[in-house]
């Protein structure tokens, strides 16, 4: 463990230094420390705390967080879904895409949900994000064929990915697994909440 002091002026050093970034794949984490490095980030701790809360536990976890991160962090995944973003086949310069996910990264978190602005890019964001949101829920539960306090069963006749809603509403709860049968790819998915810690196949 390094001291943050430490930390802080090796960030500094590498704002002086010009230097490629690296990444194996691109998400919000990916952006965020894109954006750090090259001293960019939006700042908001709450923002990013719960960014890396979802992304370590998962979007089931979302009902655990505040209401206005959760139409944050939606607001961003919206964004994200609808960019026509190549498949990443090979090293591909990706510079002008963290540098607008941080234009829209700015907006999302100026999102102030006391101010009401018809006109405002970042309320425009939230009401896309709800909206998004609220129709993959209506897409995941129309496929739900059966559940109990315990697990989930899933039939979707669409591409709409049912594994990871563990979260029932019914129940109020986070059950322990998911079974999908995917009707188009006769496919078979058992997924485990904890990752098979506690149950296995």
């Amino acid at each position: 463990m390094y001291p943050a002091g430490l930390i802080i002026q090796y960030l500094a050093l590498l704002k002086l230094i010009q230097f490629d970034i690296i990444v194996s794949h691109f998400d919000l984490d990916t952006v965020g420390g894109c954006l750090a490095l090259c001293g960019m980030k939006p700042q908001d701790n709450s923002f990013w705390e719960a960014a890396a809360f979802i992304d370590i536990n998962g979007p089931h976890h979302l009902p655990k967080i505040s209401q206005k991160l959760q139409d944050q962090l939606n607001a961003y995944f919206a964004w994200e879904k609808n960019q026509s973003w190549p498949h990443f086949l090979k090293i591909t310069d990706v510079t002008m895409l963290v540098k607008n996910a941080s234009i829209i990264l700015q907006e999302i978190i100026n999102y102030n949900p006391n101010i009401q602005d018809p006109d405002s890019i970042s309320q425009k964001l939230i009401q896309c994000g709800q909206k998004w949101y609220s129709e993959i829920r209506v897409k995941v539960e129309k496929a739900l064929v059966y559940e109990n306090e315990h697990f989930r069963v899933f039939k979707p006749s669409t591409d709409i990915f049912t594994a990871s809603s563990y979260y029932s509403s019914k129940f109020n709860r986070i059950v322990k697994a998911t079974i999908t049968y995917n009707t188009n790819t006769e496919v078979l998915t058992l997924a485990f909440e904890d990752g098979g810690k506690t149950i296995f196949c």
